[in-house]
């Protein structure tokens, strides 16, 4: 989907933004650290933060559906690969979760 692009802050948000227009269509709220790495499919926005959680919310509500606890330092990136997502963390770990 090349019409959205998401953002994470050091504000602690995941904004999702418009291409075509510019304009923020909604705002993630729900970590409590600054939020480093951010992925998106059409369904999905995951999301990884310095409050070492990865949290996956619904794309259309932009309600946060999981929270994944694991990690032991910041979580520097994330993906989102069919029925999984993975994070890698400062931790030096690479977890693979179920997002269902």
């Amino acid at each position: 989907d090349t019409s959205t692009v998401i953002s994470g802050s050091y504000d602690r948000t995941v904004r999702v933004w418009a291409c075509n227009s510019g304009d923020c269509i909604s705002v993630l709220e729900g970590h409590s650290g600054w939020v480093r790495a951010v992925a998106l499919d059409s369904l999905t926005v995951v999301s990884g933060s310095y409050d070492n959680m990865v949290r996956i919310w619904n794309r259309n509500s932009g309600e946060c559906v999981k929270v994944l606890e694991g990690h032991f330092d910041w979580v520097r990136a994330v993906v989102i690969d069919n029925s999984t997502v993975v994070s890698g963390s400062s931790d030096r770990t690479v977890r693979i979760w179920d997002r269902n």
